[in-house]
């Protein structure tokens, strides 16, 4: 249970389609929570001064409330989860040839380009240039 609820809110999260992912069974409140968060770090995305504090505060609970929470839904630290957004954000950006790989990374709250590069990559498997070659089947 506690694996298939990890991989439906990861879909969620991720904007990839849930089609055959059957919806846990859980309170709605979990729900409309991981949502309300995502939103939350998706309106902060460009600030690389986001943090988990500022995270925790505006979904009004504390720090370690909201670590425990994301760990128990999605298996994630909150430093994981807010990074795992900003990726999945990324990947967005990427198909847009005009942006370069330092426009998406400052775009998505990355302060390094490079940092961001090997971020991407150890999520990704791919650097974010071969993840654009892919994209565009070159």
């Amino acid at each position: 249970r506690q694996q298939r609820m990890r991989v439906y809110y990861r879909h969620l999260l991720s904007g990839t389609s849930s089609d055959g992912l059957n919806p846990p069974d859980d309170k709605p409140t979990e729900h409309a929570f991981i949502l309300r968060a995502r939103q939350v770090v998706e309106s902060n995305i460009e600030n690389p001064e986001f943090s988990v504090e500022e995270l925790a505060a505006q979904l009004h609970i504390s720090r370690y409330q909201l670590h425990r929470k994301l760990v128990q839904l999605v298996g994630l630290s909150t430093t994981q989860f807010i990074r795992m957004i900003r990726i999945h954000r990324a990947e967005q950006l990427l198909v847009d040839p005009s942006l370069n790989v330092a426009d998406v990374a400052y775009d998505c709250g990355f302060r390094d380009p490079d940092y961001f590069s090997r971020v991407f990559k150890k999520s990704k498997g791919v650097s974010p240039t071969e993840f654009r070659r892919r994209i565009r089947g070159k």
